[in-house]
């Protein structure tokens, strides 16, 4: 059964890669984070498809109960809680009706987060926090699986929303299309529906299922050693990580490790900590070189300096997308297969210093690759 979960997950995943174009670690790093239990922001101007997305990842799950509000200065309480009840003011028992509402869902959406005023604050963060909505002298569990937010601007420092802001284990930035390619695609309808999940969603018990199955994944020293030196790196730069904090990180990097299929964590999950730390846009080229640095220092083997295969990576990368699509249409088995998995294998795990010599781009196409190969 378990197999038979992480490959829906990785066939979900492709089909948002198909549709959000330039958005795969945010898609990613949502859905993990939903997985683990946390919750996801992200943070872009208008237009970047912020809020699509984040409906489209509350559609990975099925039969899970989803809140989704767009909130102002003005939302009252009752929009996102529930109404009062009459018959339970007559009966001097202040209480919410709140089926359907945030209080009783597994999946929410909060669009604009920022926007909420003091009179939601503290029950927001009760709920986001706790997984506990108290409304007189009642106190109700919140089923919450995780949240995700959308906001155009970082919340105001002066503003008291700081602690809901920490509530958000991951901040990612979501950008205008930078790929000339994809930005003609987008605006020219070429990128398709959104995907039809049927089928792969999961139900709330197969999400509970990962993460009791997640818990078993290990993480040897040279993981632990990582998180310390990045830690130190963290302070030495005054960005704040809390001891809370550190504990969503390894829930998540365990999560992800599991989804892909393994039973340790790997330096490919560390990259997740990119996102996890620091404000985006104000710290991320800080966090991403000291993530970066720790995880080069820690926890990669000792391997040729790629500097050296300059020449010939993007090359590579060309012949085993042309010849993964050949396989696709005859199924790869015998000794072929395990030499060419083999391969991509050795390109997924050189990653993060892939990533520094050839670009970007030419890293994610190894990453969708990857993906699809395993999906398979």
């Amino acid at each position: 059964m378990t197999s038979e979960i992480t490959a829906r997950i990785r066939r979900m995943v492709l089909r948002l890669d198909d549709v959000f174009l330039e958005r795969t670690d945010q898609i990613r790093v949502g859905l993990l984070s939903l997985l683990s239990g946390q919750h996801v922001l992200f943070l872009g101007p208008p237009g970047t498809a912020k809020s699509l997305l984040a409906r489209a990842l509350c559609d990975c799950f099925d039969g899970a109960e989803l809140f989704d509000y767009l909130l102002t200065r003005f939302t009252h309480p009752d929009e996102l809680f529930g109404p009062v009840s009459i018959p339970g003011l007559k009966e001097e028992d202040y209480r919410r009706l709140t089926t359907g509402y945030l209080p009783t869902a597994h999946v929410a959406f909060l669009d604009e987060i920022f926007k909420a005023n003091s009179a939601i604050l503290n029950s927001l963060l009760t709920i986001v926090n706790e997984r506990m909505f108290h409304h007189g002298t009642h106190r109700d569990h919140v089923p919450l699986l995780g949240m995700l937010g959308a906001s155009n601007e970082l919340p105001d420092p002066e503003g008291g929303l700081g602690a809901l802001f920490d509530r958000f284990l991951a901040r990612m930035q979501v950008g205008p299309l930078q790929d000339g390619s994809n930005f003609l695609a987008v605006c020219l309808g070429k990128t398709g529906p959104l995907p039809d999940q049927t089928g792969d969603a999961l139900r709330v018990h197969e999400v509970l299922e990962v993460r009791l199955r997640a818990a078993e994944v290990r993480t040897g020293k040279e993981i632990g050693a990582t998180l310390l030196a990045l830690r130190e790196s963290l302070s030495e730069l005054g960005i704040e990580s809390s001891d809370r904090r550190w504990r969503w990180v390894v829930q998540m990097l365990k999560v992800a490790a599991f989804t892909s299929g393994r039973t340790a964590v790997g330096p490919n999950d560390l990259l997740l900590l990119r996102y996890c730390f620091g404000d985006p846009g104000q710290d991320e080229h800080r966090v991403q070189r000291a993530v970066n640095d720790a995880i080069r220092a820690h926890a990669l083997r000792p391997t040729v300096h790629l500097e050296t295969l300059v020449p010939t990576l993007e090359a590579l990368v060309a012949v085993v997308e042309m010849r993964w699509g050949e396989l696709e249409c005859e199924s790869p088995h015998g000794e072929d297969e395990s030499r060419f998995r083999t391969l991509l294998n050795a390109l997924e795990e050189s990653e993060v210093e892939l990533a520094e010599v050839i670009g970007q781009e030419s890293s994610a196409r190894i990453s969708h690759l990857t993906q699809a190969v395993r999906a398979a």
